[in-house]
């Protein structure tokens, strides 16, 4: 059936909903607001990056960060380092302490020192300011609010957050895509769902995509509530880990395996933990592991160096994802982009 041919009613690419009061109910998130002092250290941790990667276009790895912190806190963590409003929201506390040493070791890892000389009693400046930042609890609702049909002001971060324990009571009940099939979908790390046990088969009956659904917040003129927009789109499933950007895996079997190396963060004699085994490949530096409360992304960004890459660094590469991101048989669907 063609785009044309399709019977009115029945098939939509984006569904929307208005993103009142009563929508989010009483969902809070923890975000704490970063002072220009805080930016400038930032910027300064930034520009010895750009420095040390020899490229004025990169960036501070800061998902070396929150990696860790969405492992440790339930699986969403978002960090926005724009000057305008720099902020770090998580949808629980976190732990100042954890905090402090989580970007101690971002800090000195993205600057190339070895794991096993970071010294996580000794933290920068940053890393203390970060931790050191008030943690305010906000409730969404109040700040979904209208006042004589005119659009609430929303602060950046709620455009960020909104849709994480929207998405998880969206995932609760299995979506019915015709009269006689439904599709359960999953929650991920950001915000969106995927039908993750419902794979797209090519003709030998091997999984080729998985349908996804993004959660984004926009204001429309004329609309007093911001509305919800729910769009779909297909992520391929790649035959090779190599040149894979994303690889998506139950958190439920990987959360075990990975439980002590996330407890040595917590002590202080130690930085060999979760943090450093994501940043220990060479061809592609793993920038990201989002967590959910049913799976996880893992995210690699940085300079792409694959080409340059042996047979045998990138065979090395397979292996380390394998190893990571399916332990003990952990399902596994990977793709370019996600």
């Amino acid at each position: 059936m063609t785009q044309q041919d399709r019977e009115p009613g029945k098939y939509l690419n984006t569904l929307a909903f208005r993103c009142t009061p009563e929508l989010v109910g009483d969902a809070a998130v923890h975000v704490r607001h970063f002072d220009e002092a805080t930016w400038k250290l930032w910027d300064d941790f930034d520009r010895l990056c750009k420095k040390k990667f020899r490229n004025d276009a990169a960036q501070a790895p800061y998902s070396i960060a929150t990696t860790v912190l969405n492992m440790t806190s339930g699986g969403y963590v978002y960090f926005e380092p724009d000057r305008r409003a720099p902020f770090l929201a998580s949808l629980q506390p976190l732990d100042d302490k954890l905090l402090r040493r989580v970007f101690t070791l971002a800090y000195h890892l993205a600057l190339g020192q070895d794991v096993n000389t970071i010294d996580l009693t000794a933290p920068p400046e940053l890393a203390k300011r970060f931790a050191g930042t008030l943690e305010h609890t906000y409730s969404l609702a109040a700040y979904l609010q209208t006042a004589e049909n005119t659009q609430p002001t929303a602060p950046n971060w709620l455009y960020r957050t909104v849709a994480w324990q929207l998405s998880q009571q969206l995932a609760t009940e299995p979506w019915a895509i015709s009269d006689s099939r439904t599709v359960k979908l999953r929650p991920d790390t950001t915000g969106g769902l995927v039908a993750f046990d419902d794979p797209w088969t090519n003709e030998q009956g091997g999984r080729y995509a998985l349908s996804r659904t993004a959660l984004n917040l926009k204001t429309l003129p004329n609309v007093a509530n911001p509305v919800l927009l729910l769009t779909s789109r297909v992520t391929r499933i790649s035959s090779s880990l190599v040149f894979s950007n994303t690889a998506l895996a139950e958190q439920a079997r990987i959360i075990e395996q990975l439980a002590e190396n996330t407890r040595s963060l917590r002590s202080p004699s130690t930085a060999e933990a979760v943090l450093a085994r994501s940043t220990a490949l060479h061809c592609r530096p793993l920038a990201a592991w989002r967590w959910t409360t049913q799976s996880c992304a893992l995210s690699m960004s940085g300079r792409r160096r694959s080409r340059s890459c042996s047979p045998r660094r990138q065979r090395q590469k397979r292996r380390e994802w394998s190893r990571l991101a399916s332990p003990a048989g952990t399902p596994v669907r990977c793709g370019p982009s996600c």
